[in-house]
């Protein structure tokens, strides 16, 4: 990597680090807008939210999410499943068959 692009990056990894992001807002204008209450009541939800999307990811939900049915999704080629079957790539972590799902044309 060049200096100039690596000099790029971490100056916008510093800017993206220091500001404050959407929630910190939300939360900072609630507390601004409707008092010290309001304000804590939105940093607990915020904190709240934290805190159950990392119970879903503890506990394998999201992957559990991701390898069910596939009903509502686009069907995929099979030259694609052969890449990434190859690749290893979204494997199912319970099964090591391929679905059953057929796609229609």
């Amino acid at each position: 990597m060049e200096l100039s692009t690596w000099l790029a990056f971490f100056a916008a990894a510093w800017a993206i680090s220091l500001s404050p992001g959407p929630g910190a807002l939300a939360a900072m204008s609630a507390g601004l807008n409707h008092g010290l209450r309001k304000g804590y009541f939105a940093t607990l939800g915020l904190v709240l939210g934290i805190w159950a999307q990392l119970l879903v990811v503890g506990v394998g939900l999201g992957a559990l999410l991701a390898t069910s049915s596939r009903r509502g999704r686009s069907c995929r080629s099979s030259r694609a499943r052969r890449e990434r079957r190859r690749l290893n790539i979204g494997a199912a972590p319970f099964s090591d068959q391929e679905s059953d799902i057929s796609c229609r044309p």
